[in-house]
């Protein structure tokens, strides 16, 4: 799941969600999350899948995670990896 945001004025814009196990729909948390540039694979912005919240005495966490990324035209390649997860074909 994953949507983007772009603010008008501005030079950036935000891709956020939360990563799944496409299966099993589990949330992967601390899964890493890159944006790169098809071009050249150059990484654009990256940043772990994990958030933290706190209601009352509850605490629970997500795999959500929030990239800021330049506004430029081109491709990008969204690669999202977890340590310890195994390929499957």
């Amino acid at each position: 799941m994953c949507e983007y945001v772009c603010q008008v004025g501005t030079d950036i814009f935000t891709l956020k969600g939360k990563i799944f196990e496409v299966h099993t729909k589990v949330q992967l948390l601390e899964s890493y999350v890159e944006v790169l540039s098809a071009a050249d694979s150059t990484i654009i912005a990256s940043t772990n899948a994990f958030r933290k919240y706190c209601n009352g005495n509850e605490t629970y966490h997500t795999s959500e995670f929030s990239l800021n990324i330049p506004k430029q035209e081109g491709e990008y390649i969204v690669r999202v990896s977890k340590k310890d997860m195994k390929k499957t074909a």
